[in-house]
């Protein structure tokens, strides 16, 4: 109780962190996590091909006009959404009161104190960021007995091993989300997966017991541990429990060894998918057939070519912050005298901000001499011409950041 407590006094200020989630999955196809504090749940992985939107701008489009039918993991309440070609920013709010008996001391009567209702405030954050340009994968999952709203689930997979999950309200929501991540993400010049539709073993002693079990006596082959539904390994038949012996003439020694030649499987993009013929052994008896791989990159060179920002755009640096309107409890912990400006909450490297210093929490109240409070008001500033200045409060002080002039 009294680490639940601390807990929530802590909670109470800000605590604004990207929101990186790994997966703690069991086997492919399936997984268990936690939806906050308090609801574990399981998930069964969907087939999932991404389809591309025509450019970059309507897969912007798409996104935000999606803007209350998703939210990050925990499903904080969408307070702030912003996006460009370059990265997805979800802000998620929950704010609230909890309300706890207190033990007072008085010295009084036999007890010498009595407990008395203290109501606490509590705020909870969450941050998903997703840049476009360090997608690898996409995936769909779907949580069918959370009890909370929100049960598809958007998992995208970044460089370094991470992870960001967005939970939609429907499955063709979560798709939609999806196929605009995956447009974005070409538009930045990054190749998706070719994908099967099966899972493997990635542990060699696992898929050692396993074909022990099976009893396949020949130390080669890729043991089957899932398929999921309508993916082309579940339309070539495939089952869980096949052993993968050969996939396009190369032989399939373990499942890494699988999941290595899917990776490196190179796709042109003119074709939805190429046919690769397999054989196999299912029971102890030798099998063939022909599997059409879904190819993730079909028809992305038209985007690519489309995937030039318009010449004004083009013509002036970009500015390279991610900012949100300051509320009264950002005014309060920050010791500003009003409510005003834009919290910086996020600065890109290399970014023209980032040479003008300007900082993680700084606030933006004027740029280029014109007041800023809302994120259109600085669209229309940095629509009109290229950043010279920024006024910001850091720590209180008001500071005049010029941008460097080069001769």
């Amino acid at each position: 109780m009294l680490r639940k407590l601390l807990e929530l006094k802590r909670l109470v200020f800000m605590t604004l962190a990207v929101f990186i989630l790994t997966w703690p999955t069991v086997q492919a196809g399936t997984m268990t996590a936690k939806i906050g504090d308090d609801e574990w749940i399981t998930g069964t992985e969907l087939w999932y091909s991404p389809s591309f939107f025509a450019s970059a701008d309507e897969a912007v489009r798409t996104i935000k006009s999606l803007e209350n039918r998703y939210v990050g993991w925990k499903g904080y309440p969408i307070r702030d959404v912003q996006i460009d070609w370059d990265r997805l920013r979800v802000y998620g709010v929950e704010e609230g009161t909890h309300t706890y008996q207190k033990w007072v001391y008085t010295g009084v009567g036999v007890l010498g104190g009595h407990n008395v209702p203290v109501v606490e405030p509590y705020r909870y954050e969450e941050t998903s960021l997703v840049p476009f340009g360090q997608v690898k994968d996409i995936l769909l999952w779907h949580y069918p007995k959370t009890s909370r709203e929100n049960k598809w689930g958007v998992d995208i997979r970044l460089s370094g091993e991470q992870q960001v999950i967005l939970r939609a309200k429907s499955l063709d929501d979560a798709k939609n989300i999806a196929n605009a991540i995956a447009t974005l993400a070409v538009a930045q010049g990054k190749r998706l997966p070719v994908k099967a539709g099966l899972g493997v073993y990635a542990d060699p002693a696992a898929e050692g017991k396993e074909r022990a079990n099976l009893k396949w006596t020949q130390n080669t082959g890729a043991v089957v541990a899932d398929v999921i539904d309508n993916s082309p390994a579940a339309v070539a038949g495939i089952q869980v429990g096949d052993i993968i012996l050969t996939l396009g003439g190369t032989e399939v020694t373990n499942g890494l060894k699988l999941r290595e030649l899917l990776s490196v499987l190179s796709m042109g993009s003119d074709k939805p998918d190429y046919p690769m013929d397999f054989s196999f052994v299912r029971k102890g008896v030798a099998g063939s057939g022909q599997i059409k791989l879904a190819n993730s990159n079909y028809n992305i060179d038209r985007i690519a070519k489309n995937a030039v920002p318009p010449s004004s755009a083009a013509d002036k640096p970009g500015f390279g912050v991610s900012v949100r309107s300051v509320n009264a409890d950002d005014a309060k912990m920050l010791n500003l005298s009003t409510v005003q400006g834009l919290l910086v909450t996020d600065v890109r490297k290399n970014s023209l901000a980032e040479k003008m210093n300007i900082q993680l929490n700084d606030v933006i109240i004027e740029v280029n001499g014109t007041t800023v409070n809302t994120t259109d008001q600085l669209k229309q500033v940095l629509t009109a011409g290229t950043v010279a200045s920024a006024k910001v409060i850091r720590a209180g002080n008001p500071l005049i950041l010029e941008a460097p002039i080069s001769f």
